[in-house]
């Protein structure tokens, strides 16, 4: 580098700001211009992100910890604090003087995080953990494979993940500018997926909604809903939202014989999917109690659903369908009604 050329050292914190600011600031563009190449970037960007940011609290809690060997970043600093001139010289000193020192892999990372540092939003099983390894799973696809981009999928997960990763950081960083400054503008880069996510999930309850009304008293083949059989709709009285503050499935549907309750998600991955089919399952039992009627319970996922994940529903008694089946169900009610 010539000697009147000014260097710029980039710190943990601000790399890892960085990242996940212009990972959501792509999403956005993205979805503006419809350019898959920027959603990718989305995801590459906020994994990045992420990664530094666990970089970081794994770095203030105890240096070593950031490198794969330990053992030998500890030997290795040792030989760089006998040069001359770097005798005070820090573990993170190691990468810029060649010192072929490695920091963990990814996978190591966030359990190092999870369990010498007892996170528990990051502990196996943990929402949060089971996101930030689904976003692993696809940016590895993204870098490495030919591969669909969903965006929906994509919406979704950055969206799962963007508040309760944010929460986490702002309680365990103890730099009061990442806290102060860089949060709050993620956050605010990151509204338009947020936005798009919640009116998406908006949508999808109106139509399962009107599909609710429109079929009423049909009987429908059971392809549509995961099943062998045909599904038999009852007539419904009404259909409702569940009140606020009250545990249960998104709709409500009421009728002379059966009632329905019916959850819509934008995405279902084998991760989450035996998580999900324990809350229907409770919520099936929740709302037994509540009315003294046992109700049929409908998923409706978005997205496309995993054949695993599926059957998982299927095993359960649980009725689903995917977006595709959604959009053929509301092909169907238009032929019934004209």
């Amino acid at each position: 580098m010539p000697p009147n050329q000014p260097s710029l050292r980039v710190g943990l914190l601000d790399n890892a700001c960085h990242s996940l600011q212009r990972g959501y600031e792509q999403w956005s563009r993205g979805q503006q211009v419809k350019d898959g190449m920027l959603l990718k970037e989305a995801v590459i960007w906020v994994h990045h992100g992420t990664e530094l940011a666990l970089k970081q609290l794994l770095v203030q809690s105890n240096e070593y910890l950031v490198f794969e060997n330990v053992d030998s970043a500890i030997e290795k600093l040792d030989k760089l604090r006998k040069r001359p001139g770097m005798a005070n010289a820090t573990v993170l000193d190691l990468f810029e003087h060649g010192q072929g020192a490695f920091t963990v892999g990814f996978a190591k990372l966030i359990e190092r995080v999870a369990v010498m540092l007892g996170i528990s939003e990051l502990a196996q099983g943990a929402n949060l953990r089971q996101n930030i390894d689904e976003l692993a799973t696809l940016r590895n696809k993204l870098v490495h494979f030919s591969v669909t981009i969903n965006v929906v999928e994509v919406a979704s997960l950055l969206s799962d993940i963007l508040d309760p990763l944010l929460n986490m950081l702002n309680r365990e960083v103890s730099d009061s500018k990442f806290r102060d400054i860089c949060i709050p503008e993620v956050r605010r880069r990151a509204q338009p997926v947020q936005n798009f996510s919640y009116e998406l999930a908006a949508e999808g309850e109106k139509r399962v909604s009107r599909l609710l009304q429109r079929l009423g008293g049909e009987e429908i083949p059971g392809e549509f809903f995961g099943t062998a059989g045909p599904v038999q709709f009852p007539l419904f009285k009404g259909v409702s939202e569940t009140q606020p503050g009250r545990r249960g499935a998104d709709l409500e549907a009421r009728g002379d014989l059966e009632d329905w309750i019916v959850e819509i998600k934008l995405r279902v991955t084998p991760q989450l999917a035996r998580e999900l089919r324990y809350q229907l399952e409770h919520f099936r039992r929740l709302y037994e109690e509540r009315t003294g009627r046992l109700p049929k319970v409908w998923l409706v996922a978005l997205s496309d659903l995993p054949p695993v994940a599926k059957a998982m529903f299927v095993e359960a008694g649980i009725l689903v369908s995917t977006g595709e089946d959604l959009a053929r169900l509301e092909s169907l009610a238009s032929g019934l009604s004209a």
